[in-house]
């Protein structure tokens, strides 16, 4: 486990003594101690076989436009409780993703809401990309939300220019 092995600790679930450990943003819960650090050992060996695809995914041409273009000066609430290569924003900040995607000419396949007020972070909503606006407007005056989403960003990436604060597009 490294120079620094977790905190295990044990609580009471459904009338049985169960072993957790919370560890960078992720939750592990088991019925023994064993199956907890086996499940921290599992966690620790996928993250090593996993970092070359992520750096994969980051020189990647979509990924680098959605970052750089999509996501530009926008705050990521991903904590770590999603893969680093997903962004999670601000419903306000969702409203400006939506608006360079239209302009953009990029489609918003599926959206997902999430709350990340407390731990375990809740899935709460699945949508398709037509929802989007209204995902917005329902959850824009909630506190602790997130929004990611799937994207279809097209052929033509590296043809496509920074949005400029002109390109606004109302709801």
């Amino acid at each position: 486990m490294g120079t620094h092995d977790p905190q295990i600790g044990t609580t009471v679930h459904k009338g049985k003594v169960v072993y957790f450990a919370h560890v960078r943003g992720k939750y592990f819960e088991h019925l023994t101690r064993e199956e907890v650090l086996a499940h921290l050992e599992g966690a620790t060996k996928n993250a090593v076989r996993y970092a070359d695809f992520y750096h994969e995914q980051n020189i990647d041409a979509e990924h680098q436009f959605l970052k750089a273009v999509v996501f530009a000066n926008i705050a990521d609430l991903n904590t770590g409780f999603d893969s680093p290569l997903i962004s999670h924003v601000s419903p306000a900040d969702f409203g400006t993703v939506i608006q360079r995607c239209a302009k953009m000419r990029v489609r918003i396949i599926g959206v997902e809401v999430f709350d990340i007020s407390s731990w375990p972070v809740k899935l709460l909503e699945v949508r398709g990309g037509r929802h989007a606006r209204r995902l917005v407007k329902a959850y824009s005056s909630s506190r602790g939300i997130s929004l990611c989403a799937t994207f279809d960003v097209g052929d033509n990436v590296s043809d496509r220019k920074k949005p400029s604060e002109s390109d606004k597009i109302d709801f």
